[in-house]
């Protein structure tokens, strides 16, 4: 069980740097401060779409890796709960909070 324990974490800690690259280049293309999401609307959505899409790659790794745990309904379930809980609701809190 530890190796699956470690496969989720290594994913998840990938995903969650996917997220922050989508930020990242979304941030060099539109040039807003990508520091505070709640700057302006338009500030805060490239905010909500790296974090679901790093939920969505947290709970498709999840799946996948579960898949051979359990059957795929309860698999399903499973990365879906994992990609929601543990996406990266951090990238909301601003910059000047943790500094």
């Amino acid at each position: 069980m530890i190796n699956v324990i470690i496969k989720a974490w290594v994913f998840g800690f990938l995903a969650d740097l996917a997220g922050a690259f989508i930020l990242f280049i979304f941030s060099a293309i539109f040039s807003f401060n990508g520091y505070y999401a709640f700057e302006s609307p338009a500030a805060a959505l490239p905010f909500i779409v790296s974090v679901v899409f790093a939920g969505c790659l947290i709970g498709v790794f999840n799946y996948r890796q579960c898949r051979s745990l359990m059957d795929s309904r309860l698999a399903a379930r499973v990365g879906l709960a994992m990609g929601i809980v543990t996406a990266p609701w951090v990238f909301f809190i601003p910059s000047s909070v943790m500094w």
